[in-house]
């Protein structure tokens, strides 16, 4: 189970992966959604869910 760290990072391959995601699925890009995703750099044995939100089409808001 993952613990809240204050020292925790956001780590490189961490964005590579939730910018493939956002990239890789029209539907995502659509409105707003929330969505379980494994961040290995932040908890290797679970998820995290990621609320996803377009204001327009290039413009949006990743809250996790």
């Amino acid at each position: 189970m993952y613990r809240y760290n204050e020292d925790a990072e956001v780590h490189p391959q961490d964005i590579l992966l939730m910018m493939n995601l956002i990239h890789s699925s029209k539907g995502i890009r659509g409105g707003e959604c929330w969505i379980p995703i494994c961040l290995p750099g932040i908890a290797k044995d679970g998820f995290l869910y990621a609320y996803i939100y377009f204001i327009e089409k290039d413009i949006g808001k990743i809250i996790i």
